[in-house]
């Protein structure tokens, strides 16, 4: 299984494309698998078996899987996660890594003005 870490913005889209190759370097052919399926949890499922999110996953032929989290889901992520994706209906893992949530910093402020007494 190959290796990616994934940066993720809190309250933002994130997208990302996933190029499979075969072991020879040469465009993998997808059109034998029905879908993909790719999680984010705090640890490995047998550790923790709460998924914190769902990843997207759509898979455009020939050889590429694009990932997306909406901005709805990302904004209650916040810290270290641990992510893979499959294809199915193998579920053949075929890459993961690590995934930190960056906090984000800046959010509308609201300003409550006192009347003078």
């Amino acid at each position: 299984m190959d290796s990616a870490d994934l940066a993720i913005r809190q309250g933002n889209d994130y997208a990302a494309t996933v190029i499979v190759e075969n072991a020879d370097g040469t465009a993998a052919d997808l059109t034998a698998y029905t879908g993909a399926r790719a999680q984010l949890r705090r640890a490995p499922a047998d550790e923790d078996p709460e998924v914190a999110a769902e990843i997207v996953c759509t898979i455009v032929l020939p050889d590429q899987i694009r990932l997306s989290i909406p901005k709805s889901v990302t904004i209650a992520l916040c810290g270290r996660y641990v992510w893979d994706l499959d294809l199915l209906p193998d579920e053949l893992t075929i890459i993961g890594g690590k995934a930190v949530i960056v906090a984000e910093v800046t959010r509308e402020v609201v300003l409550a003005l006192r009347a003078a007494r």
